[in-house]
């Protein structure tokens, strides 16, 4: 089809899910639209519903009078309208100005734009993309390039990213001149509304293609639930089996970063005054009164608070539902609840994580003792190196590498058997998350900063000049192959481990562990049993 003197439009359209029927099914209850007669200038079913407007018409008006029988008024302020199309079996809702409120809540499929943007895309012309990382809440950035780049100049992390927006020019010129795809899709393309309805075909196609799996197949591996139907099933489970004990994939975490050493109690809603030392699940729950009475409102009202060294009261951190982490599945697939919201997790993704993380090693030799649970990292540091002639305390040594304008802490403890150990609770994603990020930074400095070497034997030279570790840090470059990174997380045993860490953070030990390996360092994964 011809195009040449066609102005470019500027088209919102979403997908809606096969269940809805007819057009007026999508609108909500109470909708303030009303139905505009169209000719058959589409080709298609198609209904128009406008906003009763005032005041002066908006630019997109031109685009849809050209199909409307009679007068259409529209007017700038709060001016709305929704073009419905039924195309190839399915419906789609072109809005216009706010009319998207006007639709049905989870009436739209979920990421239509984003598939859409993805398969026709050149790889080779995006130009933004919105990611979120599931660490310290829910982090969303936006990438931008001056110009078309392909997705290495964004730098996604395809281990743990979200990938929620992406722009780009499709490689296809009948598709348009530019894509933004979301759970809606922001067409760019010269086009009248009598082109729609072969439109709607065309983006179908896309949306169904597989193609996107070629270079992005790594977006299928997290998607944010937005079927509140599915949302609404997950909750309840979650509040059953919180009531009903069985809690064994179930655990608090703190929804911000937490100065653990600074901590003096917790307050948890529901438990009356009784103050706790840790966010222990099981020592929670035996503090709630009425548990069988426990609701997901009563989750989300229920307030953690902290009480922090100089301070006189508990202040609010979070409720529990954004504090519990859980993990569970639903209808064949695997779901997790991470800072109040669900996410879906591919089960081959899930597969392959699982299958890395039983296969890391413990450490040989293990010198690493059992904990308390109210005994802080920097105290159970402390006790190891006192208990063992095998380890030394470098605990809150910060070491400033060449050139650098702050420091990092090398390691919580050092083997005569030349093993850096990382310490640190099981706690929320994004602190263990930090532990492994840790490892690997300190490995990289310890193999390419001479720097850092000299800092952490003058350490070991001023405490423990004779203890047998001095020698065990070159002069020259070390061979990352004679040390070993390890990893003790100090948690209650049981008989899922490792895999009862939460999932995200398994995925972040394995680019760890991926990244030491590339590296040359061995790595390995040690549970301090805290009773």
């Amino acid at each position: 089809m011809a195009t040449k003197g066609i102005p470019t439009a500027k088209l919102n359209v979403l997908l809606l899910k096969a269940k809805c029927k007819s057009f007026k099914d999508a609108l909500r209850d109470g909708h303030t639209l009303a139905e505009t007669k169209l000719k058959s200038t589409i080709g298609v079913a198609s209904t128009l519903y406008t906003k009763t407007p005032h005041q002066n018409p908006p630019s997109w008006a031109k685009f849809l009078r050209p199909i409307a029988k009679g007068e259409l008024r529209l007017g700038n302020a709060s001016s709305s309208a929704i073009l419905f199309v039924k195309s190839a079996g399915r419906i789609f809702a072109f809005c216009f100005g706010q009319g998207r409120s006007e639709l049905k809540n989870d009436i739209a499929e979920p990421a239509f734009g984003l598939k859409v943007a993805l398969n026709t895309v050149d790889a080779a012309k995006l130009r933004s993309a919105d990611a979120r990382t599931l660490e310290h809440g829910v982090t969303t950035r936006r990438l931008q390039t001056s110009r078309n780049a392909d997705q290495t100049a964004f730098g996604f992390d395809v281990s743990r990213e979200l990938l929620r927006q992406i722009a780009g020019q499709p490689d296809d010129p009948t598709i348009g001149t530019k894509v933004v795809g979301t759970d809606a899709l922001t067409l760019h393309a010269r086009i009248t509304a009598g082109g729609l309805g072969k439109k709607c075909e065309q983006l179908l196609k896309a949306y169904q293609s597989k193609k996107y799996k070629d270079q992005f197949e790594w977006v299928d591996h997290l998607t944010a639930v937005n079927d509140r139907g599915i949302r609404e099933k997950l909750d309840e489970k979650l509040v059953k089996e919180f009531t009903n004990g069985d809690r064994e994939n179930m655990h608090l975490a703190a929804t911000s970063i937490v100065d653990w050493e600074a901590v003096e109690s917790f307050k948890l809603g529901g438990a009356g005054r009784t103050e706790f030392v840790d966010l222990d699940l099981e020592t929670y729950v035996s503090q709630i009164k009425k548990l069988d009475e426990i609701s997901l409102q009563r989750l989300k009202n229920y307030q953690v608070k902290a009480k922090f060294a100089g301070g006189t009261s508990h202040q609010r951190q979070s409720n529990i539902y954004s504090s519990l982490v859980w993990e569970t599945r639903h209808a064949g697939k695997m779901y997790a609840l991470v800072d109040g919201s669900w996410y879906a997790i591919d089960s081959n993704y899930a597969e392959t994580v699982a299958k890395f993380i039983q296969a890391i090693p413990i450490p040989d030799p293990d010198h690493l003792p059992n904990t308390t649970l109210g005994e802080v990292e920097g105290d159970y540091n402390e006790r190891a190196a006192e208990e063992s002639d095998e380890l030394f305390m470098l605990d809150k040594l910060l070491v400033r590498p060449e050139g650098a304008s702050t420091s990092i802490e090398f390691c919580d403890l050092f083997s005569k058997a030349k093993q850096l150990i990382h310490v640190k609770r099981k706690t929320r994603s994004a602190t263990l998350s930090h532990l492994f990020a840790q490892g690997v930074v300190s490995a990289e400095l310890f193999l390419q900063d001479p720097e850092v070497r000299n800092q952490v034997k003058d350490h070991i030279r001023d405490h423990a000049p004779n203890g047998g570790f001095l020698g065990h840090i070159p002069n020259g470059r070390p061979n990352a192959g004679d040390y070993e990174v390890v990893y003790g997380i100090a948690a209650k045993p049981n008989n899922k481990w490792p895999l009862s860490l939460p999932f995200f953070s398994q995925v972040n030990l394995m680019t760890a562990c991926k990244r030491l390996d590339a590296l040359g360092f061995r790595y390995s994964l040690v549970l301090i049993e805290a009773s």
